[in-house]
């Protein structure tokens, strides 16, 4: 009876252990993976930035600054190729840019929309964490192979944003 229960409490503790790592494993990467992508990033062209942040129980994002807010013209840049008439005269400063990002079991932010005002369309979008100071956004139209792919940096520190008026 002795050897008996000295055999499975080994088999039990490795059992016990295994499961216990694997949580670790799978429960860090997810935090990390899935973490905080609120911020402020620097979009792939280095010419605006978007601020991340919760809305409710999803995540949106709205452009804080340009690197050339205004046009030609020295008016601020407007919304003119969006499809909706009644939104075209709306600054780029300010717009909503990307919303309904929802958690996902792989880490990633899903299910949401990106604006592309230079184009004036929508896309799906999937935001990843890539590291601290990277975020990987993947554009698509419903399916995933057919996508592009950016990564943006995390801007630290004071910088000037833009001024909304409307």
């Amino acid at each position: 009876m002795q050897m008996a229960m000295t055999g499975l409490l080994p088999n039990r503790m490795k059992t016990l252990f295994v499961t216990t790592l694997s949580c670790l494993i799978l429960y860090g990467s997810h935090v990390f993976a899935s973490g905080d992508i609120s911020g402020v990033w620097l979009d792939d062209s280095g010419k605006g930035a978007i601020e991340v942040k919760a809305c409710g129980s999803s995540m949106c994002g709205y452009i804080v600054w340009l690197k050339n807010a205004n046009g030609r013209n020295g008016k601020p840049l407007i919304d003119r190729l969006n499809p909706e008439a009644s939104r075209r005269n709306k600054p780029i400063c300010g717009l909503q840019v990307i919303g309904q990002l929802k958690p996902q079991q792989d880490g990633s932010w899903d299910k949401g929309w990106i604006y592309d005002p230079k184009k004036g369309k929508a896309f799906d979008v999937e935001v990843r964490r890539l590291s601290q100071d990277g975020l990987q956004v993947k554009g698509y139209l419903g399916m995933k192979f057919l996508s592009e792919t950016f990564v943006w940096r995390r801007i630290e520190g004071d910088f000037a944003r833009c001024q909304v008026t409307q």
